[in-house]
């Protein structure tokens, strides 16, 4: 069903994709710094070790491979962001209109 948004401005609609579209390359960002901290992490904890976590099953597993669970369900998280980054590019304002609509989602910060 094709709903009018006839009580919302194009303005409001840019915002609102501007916004979103920006929550998304943010969660990314943040997505990628774990990664590559997971990733530091793997290279220099040694194997073995206490077994103080658990895995999705229940059993019983070390920090290491609790690192390693977050680091693929990251790789996961980064690939689902990708594509929905890639979907909501779709239906982004472009230009003039882009620039417009982050400064008012985002002002400039002021220098005092």
């Amino acid at each position: 069903m094709a709903i009018t948004y006839d009580l919302l401005t194009q303005e409001e609609q840019d915002d609102t994709v501007i916004e979103f579209l920006r929550a998304q390359q943010l969660d990314h960002f943040t997505h990628a710094l774990n990664l590559a901290r997971y990733k530091d992490m793997l290279a220099t904890l040694p194997d073995g070790g206490a077994t103080n976590y658990k895995d999705f099953s229940g059993n019983a597993i070390t920090w290491k491979q609790r690192v390693q669970i977050l680091h693929d369900e990251t790789v996961d998280r980064i690939a689902e962001v990708e594509t929905i980054i890639t979907a909501t590019e779709k239906t982004a304002p472009v230009g003039v209109a882009r620039a417009n609509a982050l400064r008012r989602i985002k002002p400039p910060v002021k220098v005092v």
